[in-house]
């Protein structure tokens, strides 16, 4: 069974019925429920709903509890974005004064939910017929049909404006065979036709990967860095009426809803050395090159001038823009030494960070050969400040 063919069965009454009764997947009981369903349904149709029921399940902890009734496919699963990000994309469209958005690129819909959900209209564009067949049982299953319509289309090829979109969100495939494609003009649709895309209607939003060279966006667009939970989970570029005058990059961590931007940026930031404090901001920050703003919010300085740990001598606020850690000690790095040390402190639970290390951290936990009856737990910062390693040892702040 081809995968249209297999997408339509799943898409019948029988099929939802079977996915329905093979959720949540549970893979000891999995192996009893294909059997049993096997007796009813055709084998290809139960492999097909197993799958279904597989990531449908897996999406829960990712997506929520509307993921329960939602359609998918593996890449689909692993690209879809989190929900805090498209409800916080949409109301930025929305503020925008965005009444009608095409989302080119819409993959299996979830920002084009969000976008709804939010209270605009959606013209949602897929190239892959299958994945938009998934798209559009998506709508239904979300009660969002009449404010979405979803076409399987070359984006490319569609003209925004003439569709009545006053907006524009492009979401080009960055990956090919599994593997990230890192050139933006081998990207599909390349940048410089994205970026036309994105640039084709007043307000404009394009997708990008995380590690963007900041020099690419052009003049006048803001470029958004996204955390949630502490990982890095998008970024996009913003254009026309929904950028931000006097802004070219800023950072967001969620769930907090905290930001930081370039606007803020002051005097170069100092390096100096290690004080009773290191802090490691949040992975946005970092990749929008804003870490010189927290350094100047807590006072503190670089430990090196290429390294993103900053360090301070007053204990600093608790704050969701980085990790804070207050120092033990710290060290050139020797491991006899790293473990001697380790050792006498009673440390016998460790967290190993680095950051400017070529150390293997899961290994050097090995070699630390802690002592499981130590009470003691610790955090043991691999960095390195010019041209030599260091260890720092170190309890993490709440």
């Amino acid at each position: 069974m081809d995968e249209a063919r297999q997408a339509d069965a799943l898409l019948t009454e029988e099929g939802q019925e079977l996915v329905n009764s093979l959720c949540p997947y549970e893979p000891a009981k999995a192996m009893a429920l294909g059997e049993n369903a096997r007796r009813d349904h055709p084998a290809e149709l139960v492999a097909a709903a197993m799958t279904q029921a597989r990531l449908r399940t897996k999406a829960l902890d990712r997506l929520g509890p509307q993921a329960a009734d939602l359609w998918f496919t593996a890449a689909g699963l692993e690209q879809a974005t989190r929900p805090e990000v498209a409800s916080r994309r949409a109301a930025h469209l929305v503020a925008a004064g965005a009444k009608k958005v095409a989302d080119l690129g819409c993959g299996l819909g979830f920002d084009a939910i969000a976008f709804a959900q939010a209270g605009l209209a959606v013209l949602a564009v897929e190239h892959d017929p299958v994945i938009a067949k998934f798209a559009r049982a998506n709508m239904d299953a979300l009660h969002l049909s009449d404010r979405v319509s979803v076409m399987s289309a070359d984006a490319t090829a569609i003209d925004p404006p003439a569709h009545g979109c006053d907006a524009v969100f492009v979401d080009p495939a960055r990956r090919e065979a599994g593997r990230r494609i890192k050139d933006p003009q081998k990207w599909s649709p390349s940048w410089s036709k994205a970026l036309a895309l994105a640039t084709s209607t007043p307000i404009g939003c394009l997708k990008v990967a995380p590690g963007i060279d900041h020099e690419l966006p052009p003049t006048g667009s803001t470029t958004e860095w996204i955390s949630s939970g502490g990982t890095l989970v998008d970024a996009c570029v913003w254009l026309g009426a929904a950028a931000d005058a006097g802004i070219n990059r800023r950072a967001v961590v969620l769930p907090a809803a905290m930001s930081l931007d370039d606007s803020q940026l002051g005097a170069a930031v100092a390096v100096g050395e290690l004080g009773g404090f290191l802090l490691e901001p949040d992975d946005a920050v970092i990749r929008s090159g804003l870490v010189a703003v927290v350094s100047e919010q807590v006072g503190g300085r670089l430990i090196d001038a290429d390294i993103a740990y900053i360090t301070c001598d007053g204990r600093p606020p608790a704050s969701p823009l980085y990790a804070a850690f207050e120092v033990i000690e710290a060290m050139p790095f020797s491991l006899k030494s790293l473990r001697a040390r380790v050792h006498a402190l009673g440390i016998g639970r460790v967290e190993v960070k680095k950051r400017g290390s070529a150390l293997d951290p899961e290994l050097l936990r090995k070699q630390l050969r802690l002592d499981a009856k130590a009470a003691r737990a610790a955090v043991i910062l691999l960095t390195r400040i010019g041209r030599n390693p260091f260890a720092v040892i170190a309890t993490r702040l709440p």
